[in-house]
């Protein structure tokens, strides 16, 4: 994975944080973000080559916690956790079907694993010959899945028959985003550069822009269907496809997802660590806070609560005050941080590239309940707006 590329580098567990004005001073105030549960999934001993997560956890209705690793995919109720086994790494995110209770989830084989509540029993089919880092996107009993090579499928859950639509990429190009859908197209970006519009019943590509660098990181869908995906610089696409602006942050990669408060604040972060609040209509830079240390920048998606914002930055995880962008509190979680953090029941989900996977507790706070506010919109993982 290219992404990944940039984080193979060795580093003291030192921080120093930055501000815009210089050091970051340790906040004041009462909020205090801490650690309560931790759980080490994968190999520590060995993080840089099988420790890593990358794949970001989805929670079902009843609070079971899904997250891959190298060795499959973890559930998590309450203090267990235990791994159904696949024969390759899930750097892919799970999704689940509310209206009925599945857990969906695809290997770097290409197969693709589900179960109904509760959870203990899994079946799998073989999806592609190449790798799925694309979360499934469930939509109206259809899962649609995007592969490695461009390759699009979609599965009737009625009968788990699969259908095959369209390739997207060229040149060798590939998919690592996942799609996203205001229920009539399908959205997803390529490392060629290039976003598409694929619609869900016929597969055919509606519209498709050349960006000015790869894109990497999941779009997100504003209330009015503008579409909002980072790559070298932030756009926005109308639901037709014409570009509505394009803002170049400081030029660096984006990784991330962004996400949209109800009124309309777009957060996005680079891997020069700058985080950025964008106004949605305009794409004018309503403020920006450097949180770049020396071990990484940005590489993964904001959350919005209801009163902070939390990112995360190389190995510190964020709380930052929305209107003005200061650090309202922060935890230092001992590594990067790759995979996108889910907001359930007050609690913050995220894993590390040292194969721990976190609970973070974020006092008097919960997800926001208008806007994307997440990855993927929700805990679900459902890619579109409720």
């Amino acid at each position: 994975m290219k992404k990944l590329n940039i984080l193979l580098l060795s580093f003291s567990f030192l921080i120093v944080t930055f501000t815009l004005s210089g050091c970051m001073k340790v906040p004041t105030n009462t909020f205090t973000m801490s650690i309560t549960k931790s759980f080490q999934l994968t190999d520590s001993q060995n993080a840089m080559v099988s420790g890593q997560i990358y794949s970001s956890a989805a929670v079902s209705a009843n609070g079971d916690i899904f997250i891959g690793g190298q060795s499959g995919l973890f559930v998590i109720s309450g203090e267990a956790s235990w791994c159904y086994q696949s024969n390759a790494a899930i750097y892919s995110s799970p999704s689940i079907d509310s209206t009925n209770d599945m857990v969906f989830a695809v290997n770097n084989s290409g197969e693709l694993f589900y179960a109904s509540y509760p959870f203990t029993t899994y079946k799998k089919m073989s999806i592609s010959y190449y790798s799925i880092i694309s979360a499934p996107l469930i939509v109206n009993g259809n899962v649609y899945l995007v592969d490695n090579n461009g390759n699009i499928f979609r599965i009737n859950e009625d009968g788990m028959t699969k259908a095959y639509l369209v390739t997207i990429g060229e040149n060798g190009s590939a998919v690592w985003a996942s799609p996203v859908t205001n229920g009539t197209d399908l959205f997803v970006g390529s490392d060629n550069g290039i976003f598409y519009a694929v619609n869900l019943n016929s597969g055919n590509v509606v519209w498709q822009y050349q960006s000015d660098g790869p894109i990497y990181g999941t779009a997100a869908i504003g209330q009015n269907g503008n579409i909002y995906v980072g790559s070298n610089a932030l756009y926005s696409f109308s639901p037709n496809g014409a570009l509505r602006w394009e803002n170049p942050l400081d030029g660096s990669q984006i990784y991330g997802s962004p996400v949209i408060s109800q009124s309309g604040i777009v957060y996005i972060g680079t891997v020069k660590g700058n985080f950025y609040a964008i106004n949605s209509q305009t794409g004018q830079t309503v403020w920006n806070v450097n949180l770049d240390t020396p071990i990484g920048g940005i590489s993964s998606s904001a959350i919005i609560g209801n009163n902070e914002i939390y990112v995360a930055s190389g190995y510190n995880f964020y709380a930052i005050e929305p209107s003005n962008g200061s650090i309202v509190s922060y935890v230092n979680l001992g590594y990067n941080v790759e995979s996108n953090p889910v907001f359930y029941d007050g609690k913050i989900y995220v894993g590390c590239d040292n194969g721990q996977f976190y609970e973070i507790s974020t006092p008097n706070d919960s997800i926001a309940s208008e806007g994307w506010p997440m990855f993927m919109h929700d805990q679900y993982h459902t890619g579109r707006q409720s």
